[in-house]
């Protein structure tokens, strides 16, 4: 399950962001990996981001998803051969494109990705 979610670093970082969409699962600032939602809850999620002691800690997808909706950043992660690689599309004159680097493993990419568009929405908003 680890791989699908981001790490406490980018949910911290995505939290000063404005992340705000329903998720599963969160931290609390102890660093424990926190899950407490009501049955109804567990179709929907809970914006933790929304309490001071929680980050919500939200799956890769849904960051993508967010990236895409809120920046209309877009990311996509190619194979050649046996290696990964990210492409991150920014919307422009000239769709500017950001590469990752290669990496041996599909969720790895991911990662370099979301720090990509972490990055890139940090200093758009400089």
């Amino acid at each position: 399950m680890e791989e699908y979610l981001v790490t406490r670093k980018q949910a911290e970082d995505l939290k000063k962001l404005g992340f705000d969409w329903p998720c599963l699962y969160a931290y609390d600032m102890y660093d424990v990996f926190y899950s407490d939602l009501s049955e109804s809850q567990m179709y929907t999620g809970f914006d933790y981001n929304n309490t001071r002691r929680l980050t919500s800690r939200p799956f890769k997808v849904q960051v993508f998803d967010w990236f895409r909706e809120n920046y209309l950043y877009h990311y996509s992660i190619q194979r050649s051969v046996s290696v990964y690689y990210g492409c991150i599309t920014l919307p422009s004159v000239l769709d500017l494109q950001v590469f990752t680097d290669v990496h041996h493993n599909y969720e790895s990419v991911e990662s370099e990705c979301i720090d990509i568009l972490i990055k890139l929405a940090k200093e758009k908003k400089l």
